[in-house]
């Protein structure tokens, strides 16, 4: 079992309850976000930290994932097999070059090794049920930094925040604030100088994306100043 050490918290959680004084807002069932704010501090321990804070509303509050919560649709990735059993190896997909993102050396689900060779297993997006991508400004225009093509990492802006609810069986609105932590030793090493935005997304447990926002543009160096 993979073990989480959750970025993310909640600033603060409004459930609604019907009373007959109150009338329970009306959310849509698929999550709606607003920008908050943002923040860059350095050195936490080994990282810097870029700090996001998005409101949210949801109708039937279907919204976190458990550390332990890898099994479908939540597993990390994808195992994907040939018509006749097996899996990918390198070279064998015509449509996909090797890389260092979409293979995995080896498979193993909890205590079951199901191949120690380097197979193809793409990364499952919805493992993760937040996703703040960064852009960085060149001649004008904001361009999606490709963490995988140019890093081969993981996008450090994908992570997973907890179950908002304890039972999900209880539908009931929700509203509040997430704070999303993105610690990186790169952040001041590879984009000190860069003028940078985040495109932010959620994703509830039924799979359903929110709308996609963008934050103000910013410089890490113009945060820093700001904090002083």
């Amino acid at each position: 079992m993979k073990v989480y050490q959750w970025p993310v918290k909640l600033i603060f959680l409004f459930p609604f309850f019907l009373a007959c004084c109150y009338q329970t807002p009306e959310f849509s069932t698929v999550p709606s976000i607003s920008y908050e704010s943002i923040n860059f501090k350095e050195g936490e321990g080994f990282f810097d930290t870029l700090i996001l804070r998005v409101k949210f509303q949801d109708g039937d509050g279907d919204l976190g994932l458990a550390g332990d919560e890898t099994f479908p649709p939540y597993e990390p990735f994808l195992i994907v097999t040939k018509p006749g059993g097996g899996f990918y190896q390198p070279g064998e997909l015509d449509s996909l070059v090797y890389n260092c993102y979409d293979y995995r050396n080896g498979i193993i689900i909890g205590s079951d090794t199901l191949t120690t060779d380097t197979v193809y297993a793409p990364i499952n997006i919805r493992h993760y049920n937040i996703y703040a991508d960064l852009y960085t400004k060149q001649q004008g225009s904001f361009n999606l930094f490709n963490f995988r093509k140019e890093l081969c990492v993981q996008p450090i802006g994908w992570g997973r925040f907890p179950r908002l609810k304890e039972n999900f069986s209880t539908d009931g609105p929700l509203e509040g604030v997430i704070e999303f932590k993105i610690k990186s030793n790169t952040w001041l090493t590879k984009f000190s100088n860069d003028t940078l935005m985040l495109k932010v997304q959620i994703r509830d447990r039924a799979l359903h994306l929110s709308n996609e926002i963008e934050t103000p543009e910013f410089t890490l160096l113009g945060l820093i100043e700001a904090n002083e």
